[in-house]
């Protein structure tokens, strides 16, 4: 068999098993679908209106991109660790009963 041969049987059992794969997912998708209807109908409309969020946000989004990087740059500076922040939490164990006190925390007795 010559090489060009070879290439189409490569390239015909690639498409072969592609078609099979996405039938697959199509039936499954498919009965997932049908199961659960409500859920996707959701989904779908909580995309939507995602994706509407961002487009009408685009333009902030864009200049967020641009600005924040070099003043997070110059804030990791200023802690003299390179790229990286400190976050520091209390040296001292906090008790419950102070952390409801003060609101943080519910459920306490």
């Amino acid at each position: 068999m010559s090489l060009v041969g070879c290439e189409m049987c490569i390239r015909d059992s690639a498409l072969t098993e592609l078609v099979d794969n996405l039938s697959a997912v199509i039936a499954t998708a498919s009965t997932s679908m049908t199961d659960h209807q409500e859920e996707f109908g959701l989904m779908v409309t909580n995309l939507v209106s995602i994706t509407d969020t961002l487009k009408r946000n685009a333009d902030n989004i864009e200049l967020l991109m641009d600005r924040l990087p070099p003043a997070l740059r110059s804030a990791a500076d200023a802690t003299g660790n390179g790229a990286w922040t400190d976050v520091n939490a209390p040296a001292a164990v906090i008790p419950d009963n102070l952390l409801c006190a003060i609101g943080v925390m519910q459920g306490c007795r």
